[in-house]
């Protein structure tokens, strides 16, 4: 959606140069009509939690941008000091992006939207292999246009425990829709998780849409060891924008 450039400014009648015999009415008319389009701004307006949105009047085309959840982080796996070995990471949740699609609308119309919720890390297992984050929440607006979804990141899997025959890191939670994939676990310590997607326009995101980091394995050496937890994935986000008086 066009925004009305912020460098135009309302122009006076005199600045128009017309010779023509209806000069003046020439002058009037293009001033009424450039001071008119720059009246008309872009609104926005921005959701964290669910609720609905109500069409304004003489609004027929909005634009929807949205972000679902972040998975959350796999737990790392336990280990027994008589094992010998450290257990490995767990996986990190995936990360959402931000897409945007234009809607036609009728004014008076009533959308639903739901807010994705940050899938959790999983708590850890004691001293046995690791958990799986869950996934993070769509985020959706729906109504007579239809329905859009912002799908939520996966969550990550967890890491092995240091006394399995086939130790294995966990894997990463697969992104949400424009995101990006978690990072494995390696057979030390868990990996954080992807970063969120690109800014929203008119607002800044950082925050929303973020997955959860995966759990540390544990070490080998000392007592014996529970893995430690993943991450939470953060919260997703939607934005509404049309032109407007």
């Amino acid at each position: 959606m066009a925004n009305v450039p912020n460098s135009i400014s309302k122009m006076d009648q005199t600045e128009v140069d017309a010779e023509s015999p209806d000069s003046e009415f020439l002058q009037t008319k293009i001033a009424a009509n450039i001071n008119a389009l720059i009246d008309r701004q872009v609104k926005v307006v921005t959701s964290t939690s669910s609720g609905t949105f109500v069409v304004p009047a003489l609004v027929t085309k909005i634009e929807i941008t949205g972000i679902g959840g972040g998975g959350g982080g796999g737990s790392g796996g336990g280990t027994v000091v008589a094992s010998g070995e450290g257990a490995t990471g767990g996986g990190s949740g995936g990360a959402c992006g931000a897409s945007s699609y234009t809607l036609v609308v009728t004014p008076g119309d009533t959308y639903t939207i739901v807010i994705g919720a940050g899938g959790g890390g999983h708590g850890g297992a004691g001293i046995n292999n690791g958990g799986t984050g869950t996934n993070g929440g769509n985020t959706t607006f729906s109504g007579p246009a239809g329905t859009l979804t912002f799908h939520g990141g996966r969550g990550g899997t967890g890491g092995v425990s240091g006394f399995s025959v086939a130790r294995t890191a966990g894997n990463p939670g697969s992104s949400g829709l424009g995101g990006m994939s978690g990072i494995a676990g390696n057979l030390n310590s868990g990996t954080t998780g992807g970063s969120g997607g690109a800014a929203l326009p008119g607002g800044p995101v950082d925050g929303y849409g973020n997955s959860g980091a995966g759990g540390n394995g544990a070490s080998r050496l000392g007592t014996n060891q529970g893995g430690g937890a993943g991450g939470g994935g953060s919260q997703g986000l939607l934005q509404v924008s049309w032109v407007g008086d």
